[in-house]
């Protein structure tokens, strides 16, 4: 199979599921009240989660990091690569809890952003991949975020 076969069978296979996940404010099958909800109702303020943001950002932006969540604040931002510590001055606007994405996509959709795509976790319920496109005239503004591992702290 030649690379433009795959490049063009990988393009179908994305547009076929990508949407699939897709939801707008005016969606009436919006998976993020329900998410929400659930998440809120396991009361876990206390969790370990690796985060990543995917964008046209400096490399130190877009580096995998461990944050350290505690009483629902973000406490601490290690890099999953070499354990070094992001300094706090670094961490608003780059890196989110659990309860700031879900305001993150809530934002997202009530400015009514051309596209917002959100994959949840099948059983914390918490977002674990988040896409926001606020507009498709304007080039290199999406933010794509990717969350995983999250480990309650007891």
């Amino acid at each position: 199979m030649s690379n433009a076969t795959r490049a063009l069978l990988g393009a179908l296979l994305l547009s076929v599921t990508l949407p699939a996940c897709t939801t707008a404010p005016d969606d009436p099958g919006d998976d993020l009240a329900t998410n929400r909800r659930h998440w809120r109702s396991q009361r876990i303020t206390d969790y370990d989660i690796q985060f990543q943001m995917i964008c046209f950002c400096v490399p130190d932006a877009t580096a995998p990091v461990l944050l350290q969540v505690r009483g629902g604040a973000i406490v601490s931002v290690k890099r999953v690569a070499d354990g070094v510590a992001v300094p706090p001055s670094r961490w608003e606007g780059t890196y989110y809890t659990v309860d700031q994405m879900f305001a993150l996509i809530a934002d997202a959709q009530a400015r009514g952003a051309d596209e917002v795509r959100v994959a949840y976790d099948p059983l914390l319920r918490y977002p674990t991949t988040v896409y926001i496109d606020q507009s498709f005239r304007l080039a290199d503004e999406e933010r794509h975020f990717e969350m995983s591992g999250l480990t309650p702290i007891r």
